[in-house]
């Protein structure tokens, strides 16, 4: 007779059975994938913040500050999505449809990849 590896609980059923249901199997799994998840979580909610920075930022019709400005409201210059090149900027970080660009003297430029688009077209 086999007992279920999460809760110790008897299993009925197929013989090949690990979990006695699908909570007990779903509990199992996400103490394992914990770590990894915990991982990806961390990550998204930084890009989010940034994200969310630029988007606030453009609504009140800021298109450009200083770098120290994004810092000081916890952007991490370390996070972004991909690269992208713009013929106008070159390669520039982009954070799922917000792009940036560092200019000399540290001044930040900020726009929406899809704006981009919509001009070079």
């Amino acid at each position: 007779m086999n007992t279920c590896i999460e809760c110790g609980s008897r299993i009925v059923g197929r013989t090949d059975k690990k979990f006695c249901n699908g909570s007990c199997r779903n509990a199992y799994h996400n103490e394992r994938n914990r770590e990894e998840l915990n991982s990806v979580r961390k990550t998204n909610r930084i890009l989010g913040r940034n994200r969310k920075i630029l988007a606030e930022l453009k609504s009140e019709g800021i298109q450009r500050v200083h770098r120290k400005v994004l810092q000081a409201l916890g952007f991490s210059f370390k996070h972004f999505t991909a690269y992208e090149e713009f013929a106008n900027y070159g390669l520039c970080p982009v954070i799922y449809d917000e792009v940036y660009h560092v200019q000399e003297g540290g001044m930040v430029l900020f726009f929406s990849a899809a704006e981009s688009f919509k001009q070079s077209a």
